[in-house]
């Protein structure tokens, strides 16, 4: 890049107030138009956490795991960002309208932010980038027709999986931003876990720290009024994304193949990869990992959960043929 298109983009940045205008991605040091840019965390001086809940399609109905998420965030007024793959929302128009008015109901009560999942949650990088949006297209149909209401401008890829044409299709798609995160709750690592290895592995958010999980785990149903009060003890208020955005300065992810390490606080801790230099006043795009020990106030987790805290096990889902880490045993197809 010349001397003076990198005046340009620091200048651009400047003027944005650091933040990047929905045409523009960064890739390295370079600014790239007509892509959206990939955000995993955000800079912010405010107390704030985005909870964000993926997915909405299940294996059994019967287990009500939506609903009760819901039911728990509206209880502890938290606000929480829904990212519904379409097709799991039509199921349940289709298969459970009861539960279907139910969700909407308690949407409608509550304080929530929608995103986009896409329809059939595919791995988009298997995808051309036609199919990519379309398959953003459809999703966004589908939360309109459910909700009553569009999603927001934010894009979540399934599986955090993403390249240069799943940029290009959310941009043309009309969202100027595409939302990963920076901690894992690693519900949907495999079969069910106890309730006190997901506290641990969120028990080192700090302002600003997006946080993943999923409508259609029983052990994060009966986690979340934990998980808020963790939070709020530790001087955290979950917010939607939309409110985490606008009070700090986003960090950008630069390589798609950072989605496929495991980012959670109290297993398999990673270090942030090393990447491309920064733009100045351009914060790392992943945070790295720390201990739950470490944090104050948090206590260190238990050798043995208490029997309350332990969901009932489920058989190891079978082999996937998706060569990509993340993998939901309820997953249809």
């Amino acid at each position: 890049m010349s001397r003076l298109s990198r005046y340009a983009a620091c200048l651009i940045v400047l003027l944005g107030g650091l933040s990047v205008p929905a045409s523009y991605a960064f890739v390295g040091d370079q600014m790239v138009h007509d892509r959206s840019p990939v955000i995993s965390h955000v800079q912010t001086v405010m107390p704030y956490v985005a909870i964000t809940v993926d997915d909405f399609y299940t294996g059994d109905y019967r287990r009500l795991t939506a609903i009760h998420i819901l039911e728990v965030a509206n209880a502890a007024h938290a606000a929480l960002t829904l990212c519904p793959a379409g097709s799991g929302l039509q199921a349940y128009s289709r298969l459970e309208p009861a539960q279907a008015t139910e969700i909407q109901q308690l949407v409608a009560a509550g304080t929530y932010e929608l995103c986009d999942h896409t329809y059939s949650h595919p791995v988009l990088t298997k995808l051309p980038a036609a199919a990519q949006e379309k398959e953003i297209l459809n999703g966004q149909v589908a939360i309109k027709r459910f909700f009553g209401r569009a999603p927001s401008s934010l894009f979540r890829p399934p599986y955090g999986s993403w390249n240069a044409q799943t940029q290009e299709a959310a941009y043309h798609a009309g969202y100027g931003r595409i939302i990963t995160w920076s901690i894992d709750s690693g519900d949907s690592e495999g079969p069910e876990k106890p309730v006190q290895m997901l506290l641990a592995d969120v028990a080192c958010a700090g302002p600003g720290d997006i946080i993943l999980t999923h409508a259609n785990r029983r052990s994060t149903a009966a986690a979340m009024p934990k998980i808020i009060a963790m939070l709020r003890a530790k001087g955290l208020e979950p917010v939607t994304l939309s409110t985490l955005l606008a009070n700090g300065t986003p960090a950008y992810s630069y390589n798609p193949a950072d989605m496929r390490r495991l980012y959670t606080c109290g297993h398999h801790p990673t270090p942030a990869p090393a990447g491309p230099p920064s733009l100045p006043g351009t914060p790392s795009a992943l945070p790295v990992p720390v201990s739950p020990s470490s944090v104050p106030g948090v206590p260190p987790v238990a050798p043995a959960p208490a029997a309350s805290d332990i969901v009932p096990p489920e058989p190891a889902p079978p082999p996937t043929p998706r060569a990509h880490r993340r993998n939901d045993p309820e997953a249809d197809g």
